[in-house]
Protein backbone atom coordinates (compact mmCIF):
# COMPACT_ATOMS: atom_id res chain seq x y z
CA UNK A 1 0.00 0.00 0.00
CA UNK A 2 2.69 2.29 1.03
CA UNK A 3 5.00 1.75 -1.99
CA UNK A 4 1.84 2.31 -4.48
CA UNK A 5 1.03 5.44 -2.62
CA UNK A 6 3.98 7.36 -1.40
CA UNK A 7 2.38 9.73 0.22
CA UNK A 8 0.42 8.07 2.74
CA UNK A 9 1.61 7.71 6.37
CA UNK A 10 1.64 4.22 8.00
CA UNK A 11 -1.22 5.11 9.91
CA UNK A 12 -3.03 6.23 6.84
CA UNK A 13 -2.45 3.26 5.37
CA UNK A 14 -3.46 0.88 8.05
CA UNK A 15 -6.99 3.12 7.67
CA UNK A 16 -7.17 2.27 4.24
CA UNK A 17 -6.69 -1.27 4.70
CA UNK A 18 -9.11 -1.90 7.36
CA UNK A 19 -11.91 0.36 5.69
CA UNK A 20 -11.23 -2.01 2.37
CA UNK A 21 -11.07 -5.58 3.98
CA UNK A 22 -13.22 -8.29 3.02
CA UNK A 23 -16.13 -8.96 5.41
CA UNK A 24 -16.37 -12.00 7.17
CA UNK A 25 -18.97 -13.52 9.84
CA UNK A 26 -21.05 -11.18 11.31
CA UNK A 27 -21.67 -7.81 9.39
CA UNK A 28 -18.98 -5.13 10.45
CA UNK A 29 -16.55 -5.04 12.76
CA UNK A 30 -17.08 -8.00 15.27
CA UNK A 31 -15.07 -10.65 17.58
CA UNK A 32 -14.21 -13.37 15.45
CA UNK A 33 -12.88 -11.96 11.91
CA UNK A 34 -11.99 -8.31 13.24
CA UNK A 35 -12.05 -5.89 10.13
CA UNK A 36 -12.18 -8.91 8.12
CA UNK A 37 -9.96 -10.25 5.52
CA UNK A 38 -6.84 -8.25 3.85
CA UNK A 39 -8.23 -7.43 0.20
CA UNK A 40 -4.97 -5.36 -1.28
CA UNK A 41 -6.57 -5.39 -4.93
CA UNK A 42 -9.90 -3.28 -3.63
CA UNK A 43 -7.60 -1.31 -1.19
CA UNK A 44 -5.72 -0.60 -4.43
CA UNK A 45 -8.29 0.11 -6.35
CA UNK A 46 -10.75 1.72 -3.87
CA UNK A 47 -11.11 5.12 -5.82
CA UNK A 48 -11.84 4.38 -9.13
CA UNK A 49 -15.06 5.43 -9.93
CA UNK A 50 -15.36 2.84 -13.44
CA UNK A 51 -14.55 -0.63 -11.16
CA UNK A 52 -17.60 -2.38 -9.94
CA UNK A 53 -17.09 -5.09 -6.97
CA UNK A 54 -19.96 -6.33 -5.16
CA UNK A 55 -19.77 -9.55 -3.40
CA UNK A 56 -21.17 -12.39 -1.34
CA UNK A 57 -19.03 -11.92 1.61
CA UNK A 58 -20.39 -14.39 4.00
CA UNK A 59 -22.74 -16.66 5.52
CA UNK A 60 -23.85 -16.23 9.02
CA UNK A 61 -26.46 -18.05 10.96
CA UNK A 62 -27.01 -15.75 14.16
CA UNK A 63 -27.48 -18.00 17.28
CA UNK A 64 -29.98 -15.26 19.19
CA UNK A 65 -32.46 -15.04 16.43
CA UNK A 66 -31.98 -18.15 14.17
CA UNK A 67 -32.08 -16.26 11.65
CA UNK A 68 -29.60 -16.72 8.87
CA UNK A 69 -27.74 -13.37 7.35
CA UNK A 70 -26.31 -13.24 3.96
CA UNK A 71 -23.55 -10.84 4.05
CA UNK A 72 -23.48 -8.38 1.08
CA UNK A 73 -20.47 -5.80 0.29
CA UNK A 74 -20.43 -3.16 -2.62
CA UNK A 75 -16.34 -2.83 -2.76
CA UNK A 76 -16.89 -0.57 -5.44
CA UNK A 77 -15.75 3.05 -5.67
CA UNK A 78 -19.59 3.86 -6.36
CA UNK A 79 -22.98 3.17 -5.04
CA UNK A 80 -25.35 0.00 -6.72
CA UNK A 81 -28.67 -0.09 -6.71
CA UNK A 82 -31.03 -3.41 -7.74
CA UNK A 83 -28.56 -5.97 -7.14
CA UNK A 84 -30.53 -9.02 -7.16
CA UNK A 85 -29.44 -12.03 -4.14
CA UNK A 86 -30.15 -15.70 -5.06
CA UNK A 87 -30.55 -18.41 -2.40
CA UNK A 88 -30.84 -21.85 -1.93
CA UNK A 89 -31.30 -23.46 1.21
CA UNK A 90 -31.15 -27.62 0.98
CA UNK A 91 -31.84 -26.99 -3.06
CA UNK A 92 -35.45 -24.26 -2.24
CA UNK A 93 -34.57 -21.33 -3.77
CA UNK A 94 -35.99 -17.40 -2.95
CA UNK A 95 -34.63 -14.14 -4.37
CA UNK A 96 -34.40 -10.78 -2.99
CA UNK A 97 -33.73 -7.24 -4.73
CA UNK A 98 -31.54 -4.78 -2.63
CA UNK A 99 -32.08 -1.63 -2.37
CA UNK A 100 -29.14 1.38 -2.99
CA UNK A 101 -25.95 -0.20 -1.42
CA UNK A 102 -23.10 3.08 -1.11
CA UNK A 103 -19.94 2.59 -1.83
CA UNK A 104 -17.41 0.18 0.59
CA UNK A 105 -20.74 -0.26 2.52
CA UNK A 106 -21.80 -4.12 3.77
CA UNK A 107 -25.28 -4.85 4.50
CA UNK A 108 -27.42 -7.95 5.76
CA UNK A 109 -30.06 -9.74 4.42
CA UNK A 110 -31.67 -11.69 7.09
CA UNK A 111 -33.56 -15.14 6.04
CA UNK A 112 -35.74 -16.89 8.50
CA UNK A 113 -34.96 -20.21 8.57
CA UNK A 114 -37.76 -23.06 9.42
CA UNK A 115 -36.55 -24.60 13.02
CA UNK A 116 -36.71 -28.13 10.46
CA UNK A 117 -34.11 -26.63 8.54
CA UNK A 118 -31.38 -27.10 11.01
CA UNK A 119 -33.20 -29.44 13.26
CA UNK A 120 -30.36 -31.27 16.40
CA UNK A 121 -28.19 -33.22 14.01
CA UNK A 122 -28.85 -31.93 10.74
CA UNK A 123 -26.84 -29.89 8.37
CA UNK A 124 -28.09 -26.79 6.02
CA UNK A 125 -26.97 -26.42 2.60
CA UNK A 126 -26.96 -22.90 1.52
CA UNK A 127 -25.61 -21.53 -2.21
CA UNK A 128 -25.93 -17.87 -2.62
CA UNK A 129 -25.72 -15.95 -5.80
CA UNK A 130 -25.05 -11.93 -6.53
CA UNK A 131 -26.57 -10.65 -9.93
CA UNK A 132 -25.54 -7.09 -10.39
CA UNK A 133 -28.09 -4.77 -12.57
CA UNK A 134 -28.14 -5.18 -16.33
CA UNK A 135 -25.14 -3.01 -17.89
CA UNK A 136 -23.04 -3.05 -14.57
CA UNK A 137 -19.94 -5.69 -15.21
CA UNK A 138 -18.21 -6.96 -12.25
CA UNK A 139 -14.37 -6.67 -12.09
CA UNK A 140 -14.44 -9.57 -9.58
CA UNK A 141 -17.44 -11.81 -10.32
CA UNK A 142 -15.89 -15.01 -8.95
CA UNK A 143 -16.57 -13.52 -5.37
CA UNK A 144 -20.49 -13.01 -6.31
CA UNK A 145 -21.13 -16.70 -5.05
CA UNK A 146 -20.74 -18.83 -2.05
CA UNK A 147 -21.44 -21.57 -0.49
CA UNK A 148 -21.81 -22.71 3.28
CA UNK A 149 -22.34 -26.13 4.94
CA UNK A 150 -23.59 -25.40 8.59
CA UNK A 151 -24.34 -28.57 10.63
CA UNK A 152 -25.89 -28.69 14.26
CA UNK A 153 -24.57 -30.57 17.29
CA UNK A 154 -26.21 -34.28 17.31
CA UNK A 155 -28.69 -35.08 20.07
CA UNK A 156 -26.86 -35.47 22.95
CA UNK A 157 -27.39 -38.55 24.89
Amino acid sequence: MLSQNRGLTAAQALAVLTSHSSDGGAPGNDPDYGHGSLNLGWALAGNDPNRVDTAVSSHFLDPATGALHVVIQNRSARGVNGLELAVALNGTSRSVVLPWLEAGASTAVPLALEPALLARGGSLAIESQLKNPPGIVDAVPANNARSSLLTSPPPEG
